[in-house]
């Protein structure tokens, strides 16, 4: 670790102390996830971290075995929950 680096916690350190109570008003405290939570965040964590992920294209909708749908809930044309070939393409 250089000395700049180390200068640089000792300072974030210092402005955490000298801060605590005017900072610590901008937060609650979750006891559920155990998270503190910034008052204007306005997004839970998993939208966050969602949009990390998000390339921008569509996301295919899966039925419960992982099989693509279409929308409506529509399988692909031609294609059976078990993999083998149907005209039936509709499930409810």
């Amino acid at each position: 670790m250089t000395d700049a680096e180390l200068d640089f916690i000792l300072d974030a350190l210092h402005q955490i102390v000298t801060n605590i109570d005017a900072w610590s008003r901008d937060y609650t405290y979750d006891k559920e996830t155990n998270e503190y939570l910034h008052r204007h965040a306005g997004d839970t964590i998993t939208g966050m971290v969602e949009r990390w992920f998000d390339l921008g294209v569509p996301v295919p909708q899966l039925n419960r075995r992982g099989r693509r749908l279409n929308e409506g809930g529509v399988m692909r044309q031609g294609a059976r929950e078990d993999g083998s070939a149907s005209t039936l393409t509709h499930h409810a």
